[in-house]
């Protein structure tokens, strides 16, 4: 038996092996990261809005992960609505970080597009294509557990119904931090100001960029959906009946 199955049961079945192995791998490359910045403080693509983006991306995940757990053990109440809220107001971080392609530009390019010789400027290109993967998968792996639970309890439709409105939220979250320049921590520190804003900004072309945006993180999750899905996901494994290895009596005397 594998270590990620083993860990499959040691959580009492409520992830699957592939969720298992999925989430240890972008934590590992989370490390790989860290690192990597660490080592090349002084340059450009060490700018802490990165490794800080990416951490808020993978926040909805820990959310997530509770809420499936809670779900295979059959929970109900307050808290887990709680932490539904959490997830939901988290998760526009994740899906945010598509809009983090535009720090491409701090990067100088020779005429033709060539990247200059640098091996700092290819450096920091890759850097940033690794820090917006890593950032969306962490959220599209949260959205995929809360959809498996959706649909598993009230089935397809509403399952779909749920991504649906994420991404319609999430293109909303966008065009409020990457435009508006609000926080996730202002919806608790500045409601008022936020919901003002966003009234004063009410347009068609407003509307028109929150759609775009939640296209855009629909197509993403769809092309995660398709990739990731299986039936070992969907139904979670049951353990194995123990075979009765026992002795015969021998002593029993037929009638």
């Amino acid at each position: 038996m594998k270590w990620y199955e083993r860990l499959s049961q040691k959580l009492n079945y409520a992830f699957m092996p592939r969720t298992v192995r999925l989430t240890a791998a972008l934590l590992s490359a989370w490390v790989v990261m860290v690192l990597v910045t660490t080592f090349y403080e002084n340059h450009l693509i060490a700018r802490n809005f990165l490794l800080w983006n990416v951490f808020l991306a993978a926040t909805p995940l820990f959310f997530a992960l509770l809420l499936t757990r809670r779900a295979a053990k059959g929970r109900r109440g307050p808290l887990g609505v709680v932490w539904w809220g959490l997830w939901l107001v988290l998760y526009p971080n994740s899906p945010y970080m598509l809009t983090d392609f535009i720090h491409v530009k701090n990067y100088t390019y020779e005429p033709g597009f060539d990247l200059t010789p640098d091996v700092i400027s290819w450096f920091g290109l890759v850097h940033i294509i690794a820090a917006v993967a890593l950032g969306c998968a962490f959220g599209y792996l949260s959205l995929y557990l809360l959809h498996n639970i959706v649909r598993g309890r009230l089935g397809q439709l509403v399952g779909w119904l749920f991504v649906g409105a994420a991404s319609a939220l999430s293109g909303l979250g966008i065009y409020i931090g990457r435009f508006m320049r609000f926080n996730t921590w202002d919806i608790a520190s500045r409601p008022m100001a936020l919901l003002g804003d966003v009234l004063d900004r009410l347009s068609r072309r407003t509307a028109w960029l929150c759609f775009l945006f939640a296209a855009m993180v629909l197509a993403g999750y769809l092309l995660f959906y398709f990739c990731f899905d299986s039936k070992e996901n969907t139904t979670p494994p049951t353990p194995k009946a123990k075979t009765d290895m026992s002795p015969i009596n021998s002593s029993a005397t037929p009638n």
